[in-house]
């Protein structure tokens, strides 16, 4: 993405993934890469909503640039699943905490699933895509679309080319639209970038790279 956080695309998610989807996944072992960012977008009509325990009906002051009828989400947490994006995240730092090539690629859409496991599936444990102090930064929805910023340092499978990001806003206070962050979000970077993620069928997923 402008600013990716993945070695050969961008995020931790689709390297992790096998290169199978973006963001996340490119970073765990197709190619590498490192950095930090910032960005954003232009717009208007806004909505903010609060994770939990993190109440907050202010938006920051580069939501305005990303176009009308999203929605920002605060950084904050949430339990691993596909209820939204930030569960998505969630659930591939515990992933691959436990190293689970099974659970990790199961973040993925559906259509890469098995080629994110096959490319994981012979990389030992010393070698699997790893994330020190993961967590999720701003995420932005537009429909069935999200991209979500992640703060920590993501390492993809081989251990090489790590990025490290500590700006939960990062990319973001770039001033772009939605429609340019998420375009940047699914095409392959060495550098930091922003998380794609897409809603299939009701469950959220890391978004197969273009």
């Amino acid at each position: 993405m402008a600013v990716n956080v993945k070695p050969a695309r961008a995020g931790v998610g689709s390297a992790l993934l096998a290169c199978g989807a973006a963001g996340l996944l490119a970073v765990t072992g197709c190619s590498s890469g490192s950095a930090s960012s910032s960005a954003g977008g232009s717009g208007a009509s806004v909505a903010v909503s609060a994770p939990a325990a993190t109440p907050s009906s202010t938006a920051p002051s580069w939501a305005a640039a990303l176009g009308p009828g999203v929605t920002v989400v605060p950084p904050g947490t949430a339990a691993p699943g596909h209820g939204s994006p930030g569960a998505v995240l969630a659930g591939l730092f515990l992933a691959l905490k436990d190293k689970s090539a099974t659970e990790y690629c199961g973040y993925a859409e559906p259509t890469v699933q098995a080629q994110c496991k096959s490319g994981l599936s012979q990389t030992s444990a010393s070698q699997f895509p790893s994330v020190k102090n993961g967590t999720p930064g701003y995420v932005v929805i537009d429909g069935d679309k999200a991209v979500a910023g992640i703060t920590g340092t993501l390492c993809p499978a081989g251990q090489t080319g790590c990025i490290r990001n500590t700006d939960p806003a990062a990319v973001f206070t770039t001033l772009h639209t939605f429609s340019t962050l998420w375009k940047n979000a699914i095409t392959p970077s060495s550098t930091y970038s922003l998380e794609a993620l897409t809603k299939i069928s009701g469950n959220w997923y890391i978004a197969a790279s273009s």
